[in-house]
């Protein structure tokens, strides 16, 4: 690691629209946006520039972040923003700074066709998100979440709103996102909340990641038409809610968490995403359950596949 230390600012970038970073370690001492489209922010050599402190965010359409260390830190809700539409978020390590137990979603995705990819985050401490699509009422399409390596989060104060990427929220559960989340390996997720990777949109696809090591399982919460294949979930399983889902060729091995964490088909109160005006559940209903393997030596209770979980009354 390199010992030198510099004042980093955006002002060079904005300017001319590109900057590579020397190695080092830059302390960045308040907040800034890139404005500049098509700016392209790297390190010289991979991982060799550190960045720590205020958040850069992408604010203009089309920027690269490359090959840096990102250890920003802020106490507020959200604390890298990528806004820009077609932005690239690329090999990065992000041991972002965690030091409040208020929420903290590490990095929020609202440019439309955004990548963050082949980047490894680590080490998040408390409730929030690492990865947010979106937000709110925000509609973010076409986002690519592809061959990360997403590791070692825990809870905090909270046993909710912990996941480690949430896709859309219940105000827009019916809008299609389109999210591709890909080749990723996310693993040693140790926070109390149920849902590892939470779906509150439509037709997203979830294909050809490892989970490993996670005291969570990835659910449908919220939205239809989304699809979960040829995943292979060490420990872990998959809740559902929502109708015309396609859940194909997984793999599911020895899961000894609770019944909620299996793999589940829940029970709901309401048949569809537009009466459902509470963040509740919508009911289950033509789902492709197609070729997947349930090894499950180790389930608690001897449960593999929960069919009809919870009171609701739409079964």
């Amino acid at each position: 690691m390199a010992t030198t230390t510099s004042q980093l600012s955006v002002s060079k970038l904005n300017s001319t629209g590109i900057l590579i970073l020397e190695d080092g370690v830059y302390d960045h001492t308040s907040e800034e946006s890139v404005t500049k489209t098509f700016a392209h922010l790297k390190a010289k050599n991979k991982h060799k520039a550190v960045i720590k402190g205020a958040p850069i965010h992408i604010a203009a359409s089309d920027v690269t972040f490359e090959n840096l260390v990102l250890q920003f830190s802020l106490s507020e809700q959200t604390v890298f923003s990528v806004k820009g539409a077609r932005s690239k978020v690329i090999g990065n390590k992000c041991p972002f700074g965690n030091a409040t137990q208020q929420r903290n979603d590490w990095v929020n995705i609202r440019g439309n066709d955004s990548r963050f990819e082949n980047n490894e985050m680590f080490g998040k401490n408390g409730i929030g998100n690492m990865i947010l699509a979106g937000s709110g009422s925000t509609i973010v399409k076409g986002v690519k979440i592809l061959n990360n390596h997403l590791h070692h989060q825990s809870g905090g104060v909270s046993s909710a709103s912990c996941e480690m990427i949430r896709l859309g929220s219940s105000e827009v559960a019916a809008q299609e996102f389109g999210t591709e989340i890909a080749g990723n390996l996310i693993e040693d997720y140790t926070a109390a909340d149920t849902e590892l990777i939470t779906v509150k949109s439509s037709k997203n696809d979830i294909h050809d990641n490892v989970f490993r090591n996670n005291k969570a399982s990835p659910t449908f919460r919220h939205g239809r038409l989304n699809k979960f294949r040829r995943n292979f979930s060490f420990g872990s399983g998959l809740r559902i809610y929502g109708r015309g889902h396609e859940v194909t060729e997984n793999q599911f091995v020895r899961n000894s968490l609770s019944q909620l964490r299996q793999v589940v088909i829940g029970n709901a109160k309401y048949a569809e995403e537009e009466q459902n005006t509470d963040a509740s559940y919508t009911q289950v209903r033509d789902l492709l359950f197609h070729h997947n393997i349930i090894a499950g030596e180790d389930s608690s209770q001897d449960i593999l596949f929960c069919w009809g979980y919870g009171s609701y009354s739409l079964k």
